[in-house]
């Protein structure tokens, strides 16, 4: 839900009596046993978990597990710690281990049909079947097609499922990211997508995927796709894309697990090697790159996306958006905070995928194609705007309430995935 600026006053006042921001509220969820579609292991919820997904029994190594997500190409490293994952900074930075196996790429495992389990929309549908009326063409601007400034490397992007949750921080390599997109998933807890194309070294923890990322993956122009793994149906569906290059940890090597991190959330790989790897290609521009008419929409200092269980705030400052979550400033591994050209908040539906994670979290999905609101944040400035996606292999275009276009600033861009009973706002 779209909040107003003024409106934003009062609901920083209700979120202070909150829990830690950016953790998980220990009373949340009940006391059940859930069997899951993942595996023939069941685990008893007595708390929200640290982390959550199919692969993810809080304190398991899902080496040890029976689902796809086994880590059989990771190599286990005795590399100094990349730090506890307090999201402070400061801990020792992640590098490749020496000697670490180079990026293979396996077969496709056995099919499975999804469609006896899986309920969601994405999966689904055609990658060319319209969804909605209209066009959404997008140029492709000078230079690199996902910022528009540097030079087009020529080659895939990789989209990298970046685990999010307060033992992953700090994460290493996502402040090169082109693009990032961050989706709610279970438990009201967020997992970060990014998109590399310009540059990339060693990036992590890597974790599972969603069928939420079908719908990121198909506008790339056939990106490979690093991911620990998912249980069978939500992989059938994230493999239905034969552009997508699938490395998948479960099939692909060149992973390693970092020591001084507790699995899950210690899966890392170096991008120089996934690239040496894959197949010739190219990445398709996601959303239009160039100038926007100045003085225009309203000007805004700061952006406050506020999920279930994670609370974002981007302050402009020094001419970027800087990210906080949690309170404090969102650093990496090597110390550096966060800061992007633009922030973009797509509010999408919402539905259920008829799936649950180890601990019996529902598993959402969000329809990132078709039509809705969209808030952009750029140059200081915000823009109430609106989405539009025809396709699954479409870009997305933005436009105001009059037609206008709006083209994001060059650089690099960070997209809030939303639905309507998620506050945002300036």
């Amino acid at each position: 839900m779209r909040v107003p600026a003024p409106a934003l006053c009062v609901l920083s006042l209700l979120l202070a009596g909150c829990s830690t921001l950016g953790e998980f509220d220990s009373s949340a969820p009940p006391e059940a046993t859930v069997t899951t579609v993942e595996s023939a292991t069941s685990t008893t919820a007595t708390s929200v978990p640290e982390a959550l997904a199919f692969d993810d029994r809080p304190g398991t190594d899902p080496a040890t597990t029976t689902t796809t997500t086994a880590d059989d190409g990771a190599t286990a490293t005795s590399t100094p710690a990349g730090g506890s994952g307090s999201g402070s900074g400061g801990a020792t930075a992640v590098t490749r281990p020496a000697g670490n196996d180079p990026v293979t790429i396996g077969g496709p495992p056995a099919t499975v049909d999804p469609s006896t389990l899986y309920v969601g929309v994405v999966g689904a549908l055609g990658f060319d079947e319209p969804v909605v009326d209209g066009t959404a063409s997008v140029a492709r601007p000078p230079g690199a097609p996902l910022t528009g400034i540097g030079v087009d490397p020529g080659r895939r992007a990789v989209v990298v499922k970046i685990d999010n949750s307060g033992p992953a921080r700090p994460q290493a390599g996502i402040d090169t990211a082109d693009l990032v997109i961050e989706e709610e998933v279970e438990w009201g807890l967020t997992r970060l997508a990014a998109v590399f194309h310009s540059d990339g070294g060693v990036v992590g923890p890597v974790r599972s995927g969603r069928t939420t990322d079908l719908a990121v993956l198909t506008g790339l122009g056939g990106p490979g796709f690093v991911y620990s793994g998912a249980n069978d149906v939500t992989d059938a569906v994230l493999r239905s894309d034969p552009t997508v290059v699938n490395l998948s940890a479960a099939r692909t090597g060149g992973y390693w697990r970092q020591s001084g991190r507790r699995a899950p959330h210690n899966l890392f790989i170096d991008l120089a090697d996934v690239w040496d790897a894959l197949p010739a290609g190219n990445a398709q521009p996601f959303f239009a790159i160039g100038t926007t008419p100045g003085g225009i929409g309203t000007v805004a200092g700061s952006a406050t996306i506020t999920y279930p269980n994670n609370r974002v705030h981007w302050v402009w400052t020094d001419g970027r958006w800087a990210r906080q979550q949690g309170g404090a400033p969102h650093r990496t591994d090597t110390g550096t905070q966060l800061a992007v050209d633009n922030v973009v908040v797509i509010e999408t539906r919402r539905v259920a995928t008829g799936l649950h994670d180890s601990s019996g979290g529902v598993v959402p999905e969000f329809v990132f194609v078709g039509t809705g609101e969209a808030t952009v944040y750029l140059d200081g400035r915000r823009l109430d705007a609106t989405w539009i996606r025809p396709t699954l292999r479409s870009p997305v275009a933005l436009e105001l309430a009059d037609g206008t276009p709006v083209a994001l600033r060059p650089g690099q861009t960070w997209v809030q995935l939303v639905d309507g009973a998620t506050d945002w706002g300036s």
